[in-house]
């Protein structure tokens, strides 16, 4: 099934893939972890801005011995229309489980592009 979605001019379309996210599986214990990515699409005619709240990565940090599980590599940028943005992770867990966290992306309308 195809799905088109239109918008009105000046309106805002940030395109989420899911509400969850699920990383590339990755090695106990690397020094150097891979870079992993998540993208978001601007589907609107205006450039907008986005913003992680990384106070929730904090918070599993504190609760895993204060050890950086995930990483948010760029919690602040802007998106232009029909582009998408590429947000770099890193994912450093310290045991063989997975890790479950919530993160909130603010998104505002941009500067202009």
């Amino acid at each position: 099934n195809f799905l088109g979605t239109s918008v009105s001019p000046g309106q805002q379309l940030v395109h989420f893939p899911s509400l969850r996210h699920r990383f590339d599986s990755v090695p106990i214990g690397l020094e150097h972890p891979p870079v992993l990515t998540y993208e978001l699409y601007n589907g609107g005619a205006e450039t907008v801005d986005y913003e992680i709240d990384t106070a929730p990565l904090q918070q599993l940090r504190t609760a895993n011995y204060d050890c950086p599980i995930v990483s948010c590599l760029a919690t602040t940028g802007s998106i232009l229309p029909s582009q998408s943005a590429s947000i770099p992770w890193l994912f450093s867990p310290l045991e063989a489980k997975t890790y479950t966290v919530d993160i909130p992306v603010c998104i505002s309308g941009g500067s202009g592009g």
